[in-house]
C-alpha cells in the first residue's frame, strides 16, 4: 500500500474517513460510501466530481484514490494542466504513445482542476 501512496503523488494524504460531511449537506454519503468500496474500479466506469470551488472535491478524490491503494490498486494523481503540458511534450517528442501507455497502468487516474483554467487546442484536444 505505501508504494502504492507514493506512486500515486497525492500532493497531500486526505482520507474519506476525515471528510465533513455535515459541513456538505448536498454530498451524498452514501454515494460516497458505495464509491469506496472499489466496484466502480471492477466495472471500469469513471466517476466525475462536479461543483463550486470548496465543497470538497479534491479531498473526496483523494479519499477515493487512498481507498483505491489501501485496496492494492495503483492510482495517479495529476492535474488537468499539468496533464495537458506532459501530453504535448509528449507530441513535440514523439512520445504520445508512450505516454498514454504509461497513464494506462493505474487502476485509478484522478485528473483534478479539469474546471478551472483554460486550454489551447492542442492542450484541450489531448486531454479530452
Amino acid at each position: 500500500m505505501e508504494l502504492n501512496l507514493k506512486f500515486a503523488k497525492f500532493p497531500y494524504l486526505k482520507r474519506l474517513e476525515d471528510f465533513d460531511f455535515s459541513a456538505q449537506t448536498s454530498i451524498d454519503r452514501r454515494l460516497i460510501d458505495e464509491l469506496a468500496n472499489g466496484r466502480f474500479l471492477k466495472e471500469g466506469r469513471s466517476v466525475v466530481l462536479l461543483g463550486p470551488p470548496g465543497v470538497g472535491k479534491t479531498h473526496l478524490a483523494i479519499g477515493l484514490g487512498v481507498r483505491t491503494a489501501q485496496l492494492g490498486h495503483r492510482v495517479y494523481f495529476t492535474t488537468a494542466m499539468d496533464l495537458a503540458r506532459r501530453l504535448t511534450r509528449a507530441v513535440d517528442a514523439n512520445r504520445l504513445h508512450r505516454q498514454i501507455n504509461t497513464l494506462m497502468q493505474p487502476k485509478l487516474l484522478v485528473i483534478d482542476e479539469v474546471g478551472y483554467l483554460s486550454f489551447d487546442p492542442l492542450q484541450a484536444s489531448l486531454l479530452f
